[in-house]
């Protein structure tokens, strides 16, 4: 990838972290459209060099992704999420149908989950935020691979 000279970007939200571990850019994520925190950490925490934590970030968004992925179309999933946290995402457009209460109740405990999953912890319980992104840090001069 980086003898082409060109930036690569993961398509599937489950590739992201993996296309960064050897040289990806970057993702356009479906799930980020509600939960653009968990996304982004898995990544930041990659490019600070902290794989433990880009890969705990990373399985904890899985059940998630593959929720809002499979089964129904991604908007039909992302909508029920943005409208049940209360934000102005609107129906779906015909012909997918929007997602039902049970759908909604189980993406919502997943997204919760996912949440939870994402922050480490000390051993008193206190929550450790992610690294922060190294400056300058670019797909070029990332390390390859994740243990």
């Amino acid at each position: 990838m980086a003898e082409a000279g060109l930036a690569y970007y993961a398509g599937c939200d489950e590739f992201a972290l993996p296309l960064r571990a050897i040289g990806g850019a970057g993702c356009v994520s479906t799930v980020a459209n509600v939960a653009a925190p968990l996304v982004r950490g898995v990544l930041d925490a990659y490019d600070a060099g902290d794989r433990a934590s880009a890969a705990r970030r990373h399985r904890a968004l899985a059940p998630l992704t593959e929720a809002v992925m499979t089964g129904q179309p991604g908007t039909v999933a992302v909508k029920a999420l943005l409208n049940a946290r209360g934000l102005p995402a609107g129906p779906v457009r015909g012909p997918l149908l929007d997602a039902d209460a049970g759908l909604t109740a189980r993406l919502l405990e997943l997204l919760a989950c996912a949440e939870a999953g994402a922050e480490a912890r000390t051993a008193d319980g206190a929550a450790v935020p992610a690294p922060e992104p190294a400056v300058g840090a670019g797909a070029a001069a990332m390390p390859g691979g994740i243990p």
